[in-house]
């Protein structure tokens, strides 16, 4: 009677030890389980945000790059270039070519060449910086709001054979800066300021 009480004791004892473990264990897998889940939600939540930043970068237009280093690498003022230049929207691909680039000042003619030198057939229109000392002329044309209400002036195209660009200047921290779009509308120009960005 007392070997059937003792051993009736082990396989009870053995049930509850069985039955403990079983649920710490299966308390941990959870446990782990949950942080692997938290930890891919994490994860998850980690590239989506990376990629919105990634789309949400604002960027100055390609046709910039090219020559960016070099603009870099010669201008002592701060750079600004655009990243909206209507009329390049077609099927044509736009160059930046490089006019001008001293510490001081920067010229670039935008075409539709890679050779680009500003002549009417391959040209779109240009974009200039220089910064305003006693010899910068005053500005002149017809006064224009851009964001931040800075003020430009727009000068409008003349054609006779060909047709010039119309230009929009402003002045921004002791530079002055020239956006032109051949025979160009005042709204698309003011478009284009507008989108002006240090690269």
């Amino acid at each position: 009677m007392i070997s059937f009480l003792k051993k009736h004791a082990l396989i009870c004892g053995f049930l509850l030890f069985t039955s403990a473990t079983t649920s710490i264990y299966t308390v941990n897998a959870f446990s782990v389980n949950s942080l692997k889940s938290q930890g891919s939600k994490l994860e998850t939540l980690t590239q989506i945000q990376t990629k919105t930043t990634k789309v949400t970068k604002t960027k100055i237009h390609p046709s910039f790059l090219p020559i960016l280093p070099k603009l870099k690498q010669t201008s002592k003022f701060p750079i600004l270039l655009p990243r909206i230049i209507p009329g390049s929207e077609g099927e044509n691909k736009l160059y930046a070519v490089i006019e001008t680039a001293t510490p001081n000042k920067y010229g670039i003619i935008l075409g539709f060449t890679p050779d680009c030198g500003g002549g009417n057939a391959c040209r779109l229109g240009d974009i200039s910086a220089e910064t305003i000392t006693k010899k910068t002329p005053r500005l002149s044309g017809k006064t224009v709001k851009l964001a931040n209400g800075i003020t430009a002036y727009f000068i409008d195209t003349k054609c006779g054979a060909n047709c010039s660009d119309s230009t929009l200047t402003w002045q921004l921290k002791r530079v002055q800066y020239t956006a032109g779009i051949k025979a160009g509308k005042l709204k698309d120009l003011v478009q284009m300021a507008n989108s002006f960005i240090a690269p």
